[in-house]
This record gives C-alpha cells, structure tokens and sequence, in this order.
C-alpha cells in the first residue's frame, strides 16, 4: 500500500477494508498451519456483522468477546468493529466471577463466545451469541453501511486492568487514539505488506491491540499462536522461524526464555519490540548477539494507547532507557507539586497527546483523578498520571527508576499489590493482607501474601489459594501463601513489606492435600504412574520424576477417567495438580471416540496401502534381505522359583493370544504384490523342556549356560508368513525346579509399551486361573488394526503432512554425516555388528533427581542434554541430532493393546559457544512438546525428511539413537513364584551409537551401544566419566 495511505483514513476498519478490496486472495492469517484469505477472513467477519446488526446499528455499544485463540476470534473481532461498536476482550483462562464481573461493568450489550465457554458466563440479561452456531442471515446482502460505522472519537475497545481498591477498570481507548499509534509506528519502523508479524499477545492485554490491527491495517501476514503455544519458549522460536516472521513483540522475562533457545539464532525477524517490563542490558546484549535485529524498547500504560514513549537500542550502556515520546505524544517528569524536574533529578512521568485514552468505563470519579488539565497545554488538553518514576539523562533519553505507588510488574502483568490485598480481605476470616515481591532467582520475582485472621478464626492456606482462584486471574494469584497470627508493621505502624520481602517464611507452598474432586483424582493418577504414596496438590510434575512416557500415561488415564481431552502441552503448561485440574474443569466434557473407523470392516484379510502412517508396518515388511532378520526380534527372559503352574501359564498365553489379536497375525502378498494380514485362532507356539543339562546347585541366574540359551532364542528369526509371531519357551534350569522362560515377539506386533502389557496381564491371567477366579483386565475398545486405519485415514486425508513438513523444516540443511573420530575406515556396506558397553549411575543419582528439582525438568532430558555435549565435543560439531523414539499412544484404548505404535522423533539443537548445560535441558524439554506433537509419520516416510541420498555405508541418516525408560512396577508376577528378570544380549546395531538408560529405583542404567564396524571398546571407557560432568 502507498506508505502516506493511512493519513487518509480515521479508523483501523477503513484501512483494513482497503487491504480487502485490494487484494481479496493475499493471506491474511495463518493460526496451528491453517491459512485464511483477506477475502475469506472478510466474509466471516461480515457474517457476524450482519447479525449484530439485524435490529440495527450498535455505534456506541459494547460488545465482549469471550472466545479461544484462533481465526474466529480474530472474524469475531473485525465483526464487532463493522458493527459500529467496540470490543470489550475477556480471557477465556480467567475466573467464571471475574469474567463476569467485567461484562456487568462495561455494561456490554452482547458477547460472543462459543459453546465451549457459555457455561461460564451466566449473565441472563446480556445476549449470547455462539460463534460456532451462527446462522448466517442471508437476507442482508452486505453489512453496516458506512454512516453506521464509528468515527474517530468513537471507542475502539475496553480493556481491563488491575484495579488498588480490588475492582478491576475498564479503560477505553478511541479509534482517534488508536490511529495515532498505528500512523508513527508504520512511518517509524517502515511497516508494509511485506511483513509478516506474530500475534503473540492475549487480546485483554493492550499489546495485542497493535500485533492485531496493524498487520491487517497493511495487507500483511498475520501469525496467530494458540494459548499454549504463546507460552513456550520453543514453541514460539519454531513459529517465528518457520513462518518466516519479521515483527514481533516480548516482554522482557519471556523473551529472556526465548533467547535461549538455540534455534532463536535461525530467526530472522528485522524487528524485535520489547515492552511491560524493564529491559536489562544483559537481556538486550544477548538478543543482538543471537539475530541480526533491530531491538525496539516500548513504554506506555493502558491509559495512553499501548505506547508512548520508545527507545532504538545500539549501543549498549549501563542501563536502556524507555527513551523518547512518539509523535504527538508528550511526556513530563513532574514533582509531587506539579512542577517539572531538573534533567538527572527523579519525577513521576506524566503523559499527554492524541493517544490518551476516553477514560474509565463507567468510572468518572477515577477518570477525573488520573485524567487530569495539562497545566502546559494552553488548549487545556488533559494529561494522564502514570504513577512511574523516571529521570532524564545526558542525551535526551528517560530512563525509568521504580514506582510510585505499590503497582509491580510480574512477568509483564501490571498488578495493583491492592487489589490482590482487597480480594484476600474479602474471604471470610481474613482481618488484614499483605503482598509483596519475593525474588526468586533467575525466574523472575514471585508474588507472596501474607495473611492475619480475624481473631477466633481459622484459616489454612489452601482454602485462601482456592478462594484466589475463582476471584482473580491466573498471574494475580500469589505462588505462596502465609498465614500469619500478625502481620510486621514499622514503627510508624505500616505494613513492614521489607521485612515480609526479606522474611526468612518466604513460602512455597507444599504438603496441600488435594480438596476438589478433580484434584484427588489427578493426584491419585499422578501417584500411581510416578509411583508415589502420596501427592500433594502443589506437587510438581518434574520434581516428582515425570517424564515424556509419564506424562503420556498421565493424560491417557485423566481422558479416560474424565472423558475430557488433555494434552502433552496442556500437562507442560499446568505442571502441578492443583494447577492441571483446575485447567482440566474448564474444560468440555468430549464425545467417546472410538479408534474405528466407518466403514473399514474388521476382516481376516486388510488390505494395507503404500505406507501405514503411525504405524510403519511397512517398512519392516519391505527391508532389504542384507539386513539380519533377528534384529527385529524383542526376546525377554525371566528366572521363574518352584512353584510354577505349567498348564496354568499356558492358558494364561493363550488368553492373551485371543485377547490381543496382533499376537495371532501373519503376513503375505496377493498376486498384486500388496501386502495382506491373516487373523488366525489362538495358535502360540510354546515349548516345554524338562531336561536340558545336568542340574548344579551352584549355577547362578547369569551363568554362562542360561545366557548361551537366551542368545540361542533371540537369534532365532520370526517367520512373518508362517507365524506365529509370539512364541515361548519354558527350561527347567534346576531340581527345586526353578524355570527359565524366554519370551520372543517380532516387532512388527509389539514395542516395548506392549511389554509391561503383556507383563501386567500375563500375572493377572496366571493369578486368576490359580486362584480359579476372572482376571480383572480392562476393556478393550479398539483392536491395533482400528488404530491403524485411523492412521490411513488420517494420511489419505492429507491430515498427516502438516508432520511431515515440520520434520522437513526440522531437519533442513542437516550436517550428514556427523562424522566421530572412529578408530576404523567406514565399511562400504553397514554390517549391523554391535557390542555394547554397559555402565550403571548410582552415586549423582541424587545429585541429578535435586537438578530436576530445582529447574522443574524430568531426567531423561538431563541424561539427553549430557548426550548431546558428549557428542558435540567428540564430533567437533554443534549442529547436533539424535533420533529418540516416542510411544505414540494419546488414548486410553490405545494404551490397552498390544501392538507396534512406536513413532520416530529427533532432536536437534545448535550448541552454540557459551551454552549453559541448563540451557540445553530446557531446549531440549521444550522441543519435546513439538517433537511429541508432530511423532505421527511412519520411520520410512520421517527418514525420507532429511534430504539426503541413501547410503549403503550407514544404516540410516541419523547416526545417533537415545532412548529412555523410566522406572517401572509392571514386573511379570505370578502368584506364588518368584520371578527375576534377566538381560538379553545385543544382537547388533542399526545405528552408529546409540545411549539406553532405564530407571531403577536406585540408579540409572546405561548401555552405549555402538557399531565395531567403525569402532571398538575402548573408545567408550571413558564416556560414563565425561557424561556425568557434563
């Protein structure tokens, strides 16, 4: 557009529909891969429109939006703005009271919400309207005319902000004051079409205001994130880079978070604007260092349109300044007598111009007393007072020095330390309430309140924590809460906040018990997948061991038991019980679903297409002959005491044959050469041996004779077409007698999830027949090939190559191969031969499960991370990557059945120079989310994403394999027998290295795994070594 185009104009929606007219085909929004058109985005916006308006305009009005991030909210806004009326944002993550409170107080005369959130908005006298319900009214052939539309003095939206006496307000900004804004940042930073910028901010934050209207103001592109995605770190770095995005917006403490990501150095935005909290010289120094940006520092409160004042930063000095006025902005440093202050000398910041807003809804006794005359404005124009403090320095610049008032910033929410004070007095039993700042290291500074009871009344802090939640945002909710039988006051009889900051009862609230019904069943859960006695509800997730596979096992059973859909994200972002069920309450209750999918019959014959998308069946069927068939053997072996029951454990194998009907199939080709699976009865080949050796007494588990015996069974390879491919073999190792059972399952059918399945329901079927009673197992709703089909559906319907693109962004530019100092010449065709170096972790297993504590993390990034730092210093690269399998299980009837649904997945991370072992652990726990997200491409369809030419010389183009296993209790148990698991030899290798670690209850145990193609032993004596001080 013509750059002097939005002089021309007096509202945002004049431009827009400019842009719209213009170029009805460009994209205008991108939000989770799905793109909208100017011209589609248009027609949505019009739909609501129309109905806002089918009993006339609503110039003037208020209208709430109460709707999740996404497109619709986006049409949702643009509607209320073609209605004539202005848009009152609410956050679908605050209180249901809250929530409320600010409809009945902006007076609104609509909201807009959707199904999923009108539970909560009781308001009987204010019209609904469900987004994802409206009818379009096709009797209106356009919307609003023009003479209904705002103007320039009309207000544009009503954002609330925290309130001292404990009510929020609401301030309303005009389209004037908006226009203003949107006219100096475009002339100033030379915005265009050309940009793509990120909508990061919740719209009931000002900030939002620019990141919206803006891009659509220009033609632009603009990047919607989702309410999860905004909040973590590598989430945010993977949107900005794979959508190329060039304007963006942080504030401080998140942007601290970002920067350190290592992929934030492949961002290649020009402009970089940092706002809502003070911007550190350390911050502002890594970011320039990590991308090649313009760093734009941004000051302004609510009251004067989202800005006024900015800073360019170059050079670097001792602090960064919030700098200068934007155009026709006006900022005065005053004394407490009105009077300007010397240049060096502190004052409050006053701020005057075209960008004030109108005032506060429905509040003119506030808007008199913080609105007031511009004592140097002869036109008698008003100023606003901020009730900050700064100082002007040598250059001209303002630099920020604290508050006046007891206002705080945390993590870039302006908070009135009073109101959160009102809202504690408010609770029954509570006389008085103080809230501080506590800091907390490099986390930022945390809320904590301390609380005195009115006397005779008893308080506990969880029941304050709960009353809190249902009253104020999730941000104004102190971390710690103290009762106190008296609050510390100075000699002058105030609260002594220095005293409580400084107080050694700086709290962290642990011990709560769960109170709600949500809350003891997610800590009941919690307790039987992470093998605790007892959960609190502000346990952590992390500081009690959870990991990826926990966390996976975590949302199965809360889906299953709530019949509500919880994610690998959403466990992240709510990591303690409290905080996970409050979020799992707000959620709707969903359909059961079922695996199946219409209309594909549940055969003895299936036809299998060209590839099996989350599954990768395929593959195995199709590998090359020059690989070793035992390789996809999974053998396990037992030590079983006296007192086994043969036929009982026979029955209970062929019960779980019928159960599991994976176990029973087999696989050929028609004469198309399509692959085809036969179901057949229970036909599991077992074999019973009585007399294999002389007995000795003295023989131990491990001896020489039973290993020879395991190694026998698992080279034995599984016949695909014969089956069947579960078979089982029963030794008398002794006289007592004791047993040696061993166990071999191609891996076609199974994975290593289906071993504590069949450990779990092999005890209970051999318990139940000794004990002449049913077997307790839970009910199977689906079959492995319903899960597969699911997956073929999923791909025919192209819903799987949103994955498939973002492991090809992933994996773009790859160094291949990543070469170590091998102690021999790479062979010309990879030969599978392996040994294995075993070495176990116990003595910094304490030391490693305090780290996980303190940086709230699970172990198996901490194991990963020390991973990545051995290889890249063996390498000499940075550029590292490591294939790390997933169980790609996210239902809970998916969790039940016994099949292959491993998922390939990878980490990369760039090492670059000066790169904290912490910071790679956080890289690493945020890449998880995405990795965990997008694990649903089979192995030959994820290795073809890296571009790269087969090469007989290595086994695939991922050189370097990890893979962990926490702690398990589904140990094979018969009644009455004793049972020791025992180890199974490596048979090869299909990679260069690979690190196992499993998780006992006293140690970590690890295995590198390596190819002797191209090394030996010795290479690897020293790796436990180097690992742990990494």
């Amino acid at each position: 557009m013509d750059a002097t185009h939005h002089k021309c104009a007096d509202t945002v929606l004049q431009l827009y529909e400019a842009q719209v007219a213009r170029a009805p085909d460009r994209t205008a929004l991108i939000f989770q891969g799905t793109s909208l058109t100017y011209g589609k985005l248009d027609a949505r916006a019009n739909r609501l429109a129309r109905h806002l308006t089918r009993n006339g305009p609503r110039r003037g009005e208020f209208i709430a939006i109460c709707l999740d991030r996404s497109i619709d909210m986006i049409a949702a806004l643009l509607g209320i703005l073609k209605a004539g009326a202005a848009y009152v944002p609410l956050d679908p993550e605050y209180p249901d009271k809250r929530l409320q409170f600010m409809i009945e107080d902006c007076k609104a005369s609509a909201v807009i919400t959707s199904r999923a959130q009108v539970g909560r908005l009781q308001m009987p006298s204010v019209e609904c309207v469900l987004l994802d319900e409206l009818v379009d009214d096709a009797t209106m052939s356009s919307g609003p005319g023009a003479s209904d539309r705002a103007g320039p003095d009309d207000p544009l939206y009503c954002i609330y902000t925290s309130g001292s006496t404990g009510r929020p307000k609401g301030v309303v900004v005009s389209h004037a004051g908006f226009m203003n804004h949107h006219t100096w940042q475009v002339d100033e930073f030379e915005l265009s079409a050309a940009d793509t910028f990120l909508q990061r901010t919740s719209i009931s934050f000002d900030a939002s205001v620019w990141e919206i209207w803006t891009p659509l103001a220009l033609g632009a592109r603009l990047i919607v994130l989702s309410a999860i995605e905004q909040r973590l770190p590598f989430a945010l770095v993977s949107a900005m880079v794979g959508n190329e995005v060039t304007v963006a917006q942080f504030v401080p403490t998140l942007l601290n978070a970002v920067v350190k990501i290592p992929q934030f150095a492949a961002v290649r935005c020009r402009l970089l604007f940092c706002g809502g909290e003070v911007l550190s010289v350390t911050l502002a120094q890594a970011v320039k260092l990590a991308v090649p940006c313009e760093l734009v520092n941004l000051y302004g409160p609510t009251e004067a349109t989202i800005d006024s004042l900015y800073w360019r930063v170059a050079d670097i000095g001792g602090s960064v300044p919030i700098g200068r006025p934007i155009s026709h902005a006006k900022c005065y440093l005053l004394d407490e007598q009105g009077r300007r202050v010397a240049d060096g000398e502190v004052g409050e910041i006053h701020l005057a111009g075209r960008g004030l807003a109108i005032g506060y809804r429905n509040r003119p006794d506030l808007t008199k007393e913080r609105f007031i005359q511009d004592p140097f404005d002869v036109a008698g124009a008003r100023m606003y007072r901020t009730g900050d403090m700064g100082r002007v320095r040598a250059d001209g610049a303002i630099e920020y020095t604290g508050r006046i008032d007891d206002q705080v910033k945390v993590r870039g929410f302006r908070i009135e330390l009073s109101e959160i004070e009102a809202a504690i007095k408010a609770i029954e039993g509570a006389a008085e309430a103080a809230v501080v700042l506590v800091p907390r290291g490099q986390s930022g500074p945390m809320l904590a309140a301390y609380v005195q009871p009115k006397k005779g009344a008893r308080l506990e802090e969880a029941s304050i924590h709960a009353s809190l939640t249902e009253m104020l945002p999730g941000h104004m909710v102190p971390h710690s809460i103290v009762v106190l039988p008296q609050i510390p006051l100075t000699v002058s009889g105030k609260v002594d906040r220095v005293a409580l900051a400084n107080s050694e009862l700086a709290p962290v609230r642990v011990g709560e018990a769960p109170e709600t019904d949500t809350e003891r069943l997610v800590a009941e859960i919690w307790a039987k997948v992470l093998n605790r006695s007892d959960v609190s509800a502000t346990a952590n997730f992390f500081q009690l061991g959870g990991d990826s596979l926990s966390a996976t096992q975590i949302i199965i059973k809360i889906g299953d038991r709530l019949k509500k859909i919880v994610d690998l994200r959403h466990l992240y972002q709510h990591p303690t019980v409290r905080t996970l069920a409050s979020f799992v309450d707000t959620q709707a209750v969903s359909p059961e679903r079922t695996q199946a999918v219409n209309g594909v019959p549940k055969s003895l014959h299936v036809a299998y297409a060209h590839c099996l998308p989350g599954i990768g069946q395929i593959e195995i069927l199709d590998k090359p002959d020059y690989i070793p068939k035992h390789l996809e053997n999974v053998t396990l072996a037992y030590r079983l005491g006296s007192g086994l029951n043969i036929d009982a454990l026979h029955a209970a194998f062929d019960a779980l044959s019928l159960r599991h009907e994976e176990l029973r199939v087999t696989f050929y080709r028609n004469a198309t050469s399509e692959f085809r699976r036969n179901v057949s009865v229970p036909v599991t080949r077992h074999h019973f041996v009585a007399e294999r050796r002389a007995f000795d007494a003295t023989i131990s588990p491990d001896d020489a004779w039973i290993a020879a015996e395991i190694r026998r069974e698992a080279m034995q390879p599984v016949d695909l077409t014969s089956g069947p491919l579960m078979h089982y073999r029963i030794v008398q190792v002794s006289t007592a007698p004791e047993w040696l059972l061993l166990v071999t399952v191609h891996h076609i059918v199974f994975d290593g999830w289906s071993t504590t399945i069949l450990q779990r329901e092999l005890s209970s079927l051999y318990s139940a027949l000794i004990r002449e009673t049913t077997a307790e197992l839970p009910k199977l709703d689906c079959s492995y090939q319903d899960c597969v089909s699911e997956q073929r559906r999923k791909w025919e319907h192209g819903e799987l190559r949103i994955h498939e693109n973002y492991w090809r962004k992933t994996f773009a530019s790859m160094p291949f191969p990543q070469v170590m100092p091998w102690k021999r010449e790479r062979p010309e065709n990879f030969s599978f031969e392996g040994a294995r170096f075993e070495f176990s972790i116990e003595a910094t297993v304490p030391a490693i499960d305090k780290f996980c504590n303190t940086h709230a993390c699970s172990p198996n990034y901490v194991l990963l991370a020390a991973y990545f730092l051995v290889l890249a210093r063996h390498t000499g690269q940075r550029d590292i990557c490591v294939r790390s399998p997933m169980a790609n299980r996210r239902t809970h009837a998916a969790a039940q059945v016994i099949g292959y649904f491993v998922q390939p997945s990878a980490f990369r991370i760039v090492l670059e120079d000066g790169l904290r072992y912490l910071d790679v652990v956080r890289a690493l726990h945020d890449a998880s989310v995405d990795a965990w997200e997008h694990a649903e491409l089979p192995p030959q369809l994820f290795e073809a994403c890296v571009d790269e030419s087969p090469d007989r010389r290595f086994a695939s183009p991922f050189q370097f394999h990890f893979n962990y296993q926490p702690f398990s209790v589904d140990l094979l148990q018969f009644e009455g027998v004793k049972t020791t698991r025992l180890g199974v030899p490596l048979l090869g290798v299909k990679t260069d290295l690979s690190l196992s670690v499993s998780r006992t209850a006293t140690a970590f145990s690890c295995a590198f795994s390596y190819y002797t193609g191209i090394s030996v032993a010795m290479t690897w004596r020293c790796w436990p070594r180097i690992t742990l001080k990494c």
